[in-house]
């Protein structure tokens, strides 16, 4: 790089994988950039692969000039595919480098054409309208490939497809139920990754007229899409897929409060409960299909009414007093359940106070510390009755998940 401009390029990274390194070679020395590494993992779920492209960049030394106009640029260099590609690389190398049958890759100043040689090029047999003018043009400047160029002009032929796209799947294969919707599916270029295995690729198959009117649905399995493909175009294998039309649910798709259509739900949706207990008191006097219904306007109200006391506490003046009496009601609450967790509780051929076992004791009479052990209750019966003991947890995540449990 040695020159002012806006530079590009590829490499394939076909069999390669780890950590990337892109270096750049530039008079002012080397530009080097670490990239992201290139992995066969999916990273999101294992369902998702990232096709975006990767950008970064750095700073180099700067250069003294004055950057080309692109206005008095041409292409310098392309490429196509298929039979564009030699057609494309020689035309685009002298400046000619048609939208749509090729893709430049390099701007550069006009390169000096070769002499001409005086054939009138024109699409061999067989070839459509997309080469007239790469055929004219190379044929007249040395390169006419007889592939794809001739010097007699035939009639052309209308392309069904696109001769510019990349091949598709043209066929493929499934497993169990997905058999017959992966064969007919993957014969037209529909064909997921995580349902079906394509086995060929090729020009696109044009599929068969599609039936917007038909809606294909798989009841039991995640399909990506290949009962509504599959439905559509007159092919419905049940009972992996279903098909239906909206008269078979006339009530189904449009808002209709004729008399048909009336009183298809059990809910009574005038009904609504202010919390889950009344929710639940109430459950034997409706259907368990209004449950998620109903359900909503009992949490909204769980939600208004734990709002409502919120903000009552907030704007009460003793607020400190009624935190105290919260207090109380808290220890009221603990201490029972920690006394007898750690004096009372029990299982077979153990020591009473399970809570005992995830902590250390150090045992202390009459001033003196004796060295930690294991923290059984007995000490509670001591003959010594001036005695204190220090306990020092050991296991805090199992001794908090037990209290809680008990």
């Amino acid at each position: 790089m040695t020159s002012l401009g806006i530079y590009h390029g590829s490499i394939s990274f076909a069999g390669h994988s780890g950590d990337v390194e892109v270096t750049v070679t530039a008079s002012s020395g080397f530009l080097t950039v670490d990239g992201k590494p290139i992995d066969s993992e999916c990273h999101y779920d294992d369902q998702v692969e990232n096709w975006n492209a990767w950008v970064d960049f750095t700073m180099g030394k700067y250069l003294v000039g004055t950057s080309p106009n692109l206005d008095d640029q041409v292409c310098v260099e392309g490429w196509g595919m298929g039979d564009f590609i030699g057609l494309c690389e020689f035309s685009c190398s002298l400046g000619y480098c048609p939208v749509g049958a090729c893709v430049c890759t390099k701007l550069g100043p006009q390169p000096t054409l070769p002499e001409s040689t005086g054939v009138v090029g024109y699409p061999a047999a067989g070839k459509d309208a997309n080469y007239p003018g790469l055929c004219s043009f190379d044929c007249t400047y040395g390169y006419c490939p007889s592939t794809a160029c001739g010097t007699v002009s035939v009639p052309l032929t209308i392309p069904t497809v696109s001769p510019f796209t990349h091949d598709t799947c043209v066929a493929g294969i499934g497993e169990g139920e997905l058999t017959g919707l992966c064969s007919f599916s993957c014969n037209y270029g529909y064909c997921p990754i995580y349902n079906c295995t394509c086995t060929a690729t090729g020009p696109l198959n044009n599929p068969p007229a599609q039936n917007t009117s038909i809606i294909g649905w798989a009841p039991y399995i995640e399909d990506n899409g290949l009962c509504s493909f599959a439905c559509t175009r007159d092919y419905c294998p049940s009972p992996v897929c279903l098909d239906m039309i909206p008269e078979d649910d006339p009530c189904g798709y449009v808002d209709d409060d004729s008399e048909e259509c009336s009183g298809t739900f059990p809910c009574d949706f005038s009904i609504n409960y202010s919390s889950l207990d009344a929710l639940e008191a109430d459950s034997d006097n409706f259907d368990p299909y209004c449950v998620d219904y109903y359900m909503l306007g009992a949490l909204y109200g769980e939600l208004k009414a734990t709002l409502a006391n919120y903000t009552n506490i907030a704007n009460t003046a003793d607020y400190d007093k009624d935190f105290e009496e919260y207090t109380k009601y808290m220890i009221e609450q603990v201490e029972p359940q920690l006394y007898y967790f750690m004096n009372i509780s029990y299982v077979d051929n153990k020591p009473s106070g399970l809570g005992n076992q995830y902590f250390e004791c150090t045992y202390n009479a009459n001033g003196r510390n004796n060295s930690k052990e294991s923290c059984p209750n007995e000490y509670a019966e001591s003959s010594v009755q001036n005695h204190i003991i220090y306990y020092d947890i050991v296991d805090r995540e199992c001794f908090f998940g037990n209290l809680t449990d008990s």
